[in-house]
C-alpha cells in the first residue's frame, strides 16, 4: 500500500475540528480575579511607630509632621480658633517660607478648609476646591485632613507637593492624621491616670483635678491643657497656638562634666512636664511671664508635676542637680528666673 502526506488544507480541517470545541469549552471556564497586594512603605511603619512613642501631645504632632515629611510632602499643622484656624507650626517649607507663614490665621469657612472641617481628607487643587494660601508659595495641589480627638475636629494637617513627578502618598497620610488622633487621646489619658495616681500617693482625699487642653497664646515652644471640674478626663485638644519658634532648651551641664543617663533622663522629664504646663495654659503663662507670678498663677499646676517628678526620679538623681527648677526657668519661664 502506497503512503502520501495529508495536505495542508486536510490538516486545516482536522485542527479545527479539534480546537473549535476546545475553544467553546474554554470560553465558558471562569476564573477569579487576581488579588491585588498593596504594600505598605517602610516610611510609613516607622513614622507611625514614631507617633506612638511620642512622650506628649506637642511631641506627636511634631512626629506627625516629620512622618509627613517622609511620605513626600511639606506639611504644617493648623489649630481651630473659633471661627479662624492658625499655623502652630510646620516642616519640609524655606526658610524664606517658613518666615511668611509664621502664625498665619486662615477663616475657617474657606471652602477647602470648611470641607475638610465637615466631610474629612480634601484634596485641594486640579478639580478640587483651591488650594488655601497661607504664604507657602505656588502649589497647584494639596491634601488637608481633620485632626480628629474623640470625635471632634481640634485642628488640620495641611500637606502638599511641589513635585508633580513625586506625588506624595495621599493614603498614607490619611493614615498618620488617624493614628495621631488615637495617640493623642491615649497620652491624655496616661497624663490623668498618672495625676490621679500622684494625688494617691500623697493621701488626698479626692482625684486630681485632670487639664483638659485648651486655646493658648503661646510659641510653638510653650503648647497646651485647662482644669476639669469632675473625675471624667476632659477631652484632650490640640495647642491652638503659635508661631515656629522651638522650645528653649535647658542648660547643658558644665563643660567637662559627663552625665549619667539617669541625670539626662530627669532633665528631660522635667522639661517636658513644663512643656504640658504651658501646653495646656498658655494664658496664665503669658500673663505669668509679663507680670513675673507665674508660681502664685501656676502654683497649682506645678506642684502637681512637681510630685509627678520626685515620684519618678530618684532621689540620688536628685542630687546631681535641680533639675525641675532648671527645667522652670529655662522652659515656663522663658530663661528670665524673675518672671517666676
Amino acid at each position: 500500500m502506497s503512503a502520501h502526506a495529508l495536505s495542508p488544507e486536510k490538516i486545516a480541517l482536522i485542527v479545527e475540528s479539534i480546537t473549535n470545541p476546545l475553544r467553546d469549552q474554554l470560553g465558558k471556564i471562569e476564573l477569579p480575579l487576581p488579588i491585588e497586594v498593596e504594600r505598605t512603605s517602610a516610611s510609613l511603619v516607622s513614622a507611625l511607630a514614631a507617633i506612638r512613642e511620642a512622650n506628649g501631645q506637642a511631641p506627636a504632632l511634631r512626629a506627625l509632621l516629620a512622618a509627613s515629611r517622609s511620605l513626600g510632602a511639606r506639611a504644617a499643622v493648623f489649630v481651630l480658633r473659633g471661627e479662624q484656624v492658625e499655623l502652630w507650626e510646620s516642616q519640609g517649607f524655606s526658610a524664606e517660607a517658613e518666615a511668611a507663614v509664621a502664625g498665619v490665621r486662615i477663616d475657617a469657612s474657606e471652602e477647602a478648609i470648611a470641607a475638610a472641617i465637615a466631610s474629612g481628607s480634601v484634596s485641594c487643587g486640579l478639580d478640587g476646591p483651591r488650594v488655601p494660601a497661607f504664604g507657602q508659595g505656588d502649589v497647584t495641589r494639596a491634601q488637608l485632613e481633620p485632626i480628629r480627638v474623640q470625635g471632634k475636629v481640634v485642628g488640620l494637617l495641611y500637606a502638599d507637593s511641589t513635585n508633580d513627578e513625586l506625588p506624595f502618598d495621599t493614603l498614607g497620610i490619611q493614615v498618620l492624621v488617624e493614628f495621631t488622633g488615637l495617640a493623642v487621646e491615649g497620652i491624655a489619658l496616661l497624663r490623668a491616670i498618672g495625676r490621679d495616681l500622684t494625688g494617691a500617693v500623697e493621701g488626698s482625699t479626692g482625684p486630681v483635678a485632670v487639664s483638659a487642653p485648651r486655646a493658648s497664646t503661646t510659641p510653638a515652644s510653650q503648647e497646651a491643657p485647662s482644669e476639669a471640674t469632675d473625675d471624667t478626663p476632659a477631652a484632650p485638644t490640640v495647642p491652638e497656638a503659635a508661631t515656629l519658634s522651638p522650645s528653649p532648651l535647658p542648660t547643658a551641664p558644665p563643660p567637662g562634666t559627663v552625665e549619667s543617663a539617669a541625670a539626662e533622663d530627669a532633665r528631660r522629664f522635667a522639661r517636658l512636664l513644663m512643656e504640658e504646663i504651658c501646653l495646656y495654659n498658655g494664658d496664665k503663662v503669658e500673663a505669668g511671664r509679663s507680670g513675673n507670678d507665674l508660681l502664685v498663677r501656676l502654683g497649682d499646676e506645678i506642684e502637681q508635676a512637681r510630685a509627678m517628678y520626685a515620684q519618678r526620679v530618684p532621689g540620688d538623681v536628685s542630687t546631681q542637680g535641680d533639675f525641675f527648677e532648671e527645667a522652670m526657668v529655662q522652659v515656663l519661664a522663658g530663661g528670665d528666673r524673675s518672671a517666676l
